[in-house]
C-alpha cells in the first residue's frame, strides 16, 4: 500500500505526518492500525525514520504514537508539525487552529504563516512537585559527572527536563551530561538540556529529546532556568543548536531565517508559559506500507 506522506520537524524531533483525507491516502490505513503503522513508519531502519507519526483525520482530529505504537494525547512538538500543515493546506481558516485529539480540544492561535503559539500551563519543580514562580531562585540538585560537579535544575512542564549552564567544557561533554541525566533518573523519562545565554532575551540550548514534546518542553525549561538564575528575561529566543555552542555568530548574521530549531517563550505574570514556533518540513514521498492483518 502506497501512502503518501510528509516529513516534519520542529527543534529537530522528526514527525512522519500522515493525511488520511487526501484522496489518495482513502481507505489505505483505518485506526485502528494507526498504533501499528507508526511502528514501521517510524523505524530508523526500514522505515523512513521519525521520532512519532502523525495521523490527521477528518474535522482537524489528530492521533499521534510514537515510534514504539504508544499514543501521546499532548506532543506540543507534533502539534506545530500539525499546525504548519494545516495552515499551508489551507484546512483552516481565521485566526485560529482547533486540534482535536480523543481526549480533549487545544486551541492553537495563528501569529503568522511561519509561527503558531499555545500555551503550555504552569512549570514544577520537578523532584518535589512545588509550582515555580519567578522570586523563587533555583532549586538545584547536584551530579558528579567526568568532567566534574554540574548543578541544574529539574524542571516538569509538560515532560521533565534537567537544566544546566554550560560551563569550563560542559559543551563539548553534552553526552556525558546526558549519560549522567539518565543514570541519575532510571524510572522518568528526563530531557537534557544545557544552556547558554547569549543576550537577556536568546538563549542557546543543547538537548536530548527524550520525548514526543522534548524540543518545545526544553526551550521552556531552559528559559525558565535562565530567569531563576537572573541571566534572562521572561521573555527570549530559546535556539536549538546540534553542533555545541560554536555558532554564536549565526544570530548576528543578518541572515537569520525560520527554521523549526527556535522558540519564542514567555513566562507570563499568571506563571503559565506561552511558546510560539512552527514545525519545518523535510521531505514528502510515498512509503509502501505493509497491509495489515486483524
Amino acid at each position: 500500500m502506497g501512502i503518501h506522506f510528509y516529513k516534519l520537524h520542529c527543534g529537530g524531533n522528526s514527525f512522519v505526518l500522515v493525511d488520511t483525507t487526501e484522496k489518495s491516502n482513502n481507505n489505505i490505513i483505518q485506526p485502528e492500525n494507526f498504533a501499528r503503522a507508526s511502528i514501521k513508519l517510524c523505524s530508523r531502519k526500514f522505515g523512513i525514520g521519525a521520532r512519532g507519526a502523525i495521523f490527521l483525520l477528518k474535522d482537524n482530529l489528530v492521533r499521534i504514537f510514537d515510534g514504539k505504537g504508544n499514543e501521546d494525547f499532548k506532543s506540543w512538538d507534533g502539534w506545530l508539525c500539525t499546525s504548519r500543515y494545516l495552515f499551508d493546506s489551507g484546512k483552516i481558516s481565521g485566526k485560529n487552529i482547533i486540534i482535536k485529539t480523543p481526549v480533549y480540544n487545544e486551541l492553537i492561535q495563528i501569529i503568522s504563516s511561519r509561527a503558531f503559539s499555545f500555551d503550555l500551563g504552569t512549570p514544577f519543580q520537578m523532584e518535589s512537585g512545588k509550582v515555580f514562580n519567578e522570586n523563587d531562585g533555583q532549586v538545584l540538585t547536584t551530579l558528579n559527572t567526568e568532567s566534574g560537579t554540574i548543578s541544574a535544575a529539574g524542571i516538569h512542564l509538560g515532560e521533565d527536563a534537567f537544566c544546566s549552564f554550560a560551563s569550563n567544557n560542559i559543551g563539548e561533554n553534552f553526552e556525558d551530561f546526558r549519560t549522567k541525566v539518565i543514570s541519575s533518573f532510571p524510572n522518568r523519562k528526563v530531557n537534557a538540556v544545557i544552556l547558554k545565554p547569549i543576550t537577556r532575551n536568546t538563549l542557546l540550548l543543547r538537548t536530548s529529546r527524550a520525548g514526543l514534546s522534548a524540543a518545545c518542553a526544553s526551550a521552556s525549561a531552559a528559559l525558565i532556568t535562565s530567569v531563576l538564575a537572573g541571566s534572562s528575561d521572561k521573555e527570549g529566543l530559546a535556539v536549538i543548536n546540534d553542533s555545541g555552542f560554536s555558532n554564536e555568530a549565526w544570530f548576528f548574521s543578518g541572515e537569520k531565517k525560520s527554521t523549526g530549531q527556535e522558540f519564542s517563550v514567555t513566562w507570563k505574570d499568571d506563571n503559565n508559559v506561552i511558546i510560539a514556533g512552527s514545525g519545518e518540513y523535510i521531505f514528502e514521498g510515498i512509503f509502501d506500507l505493509p497491509k495489515f492483518k486483524d
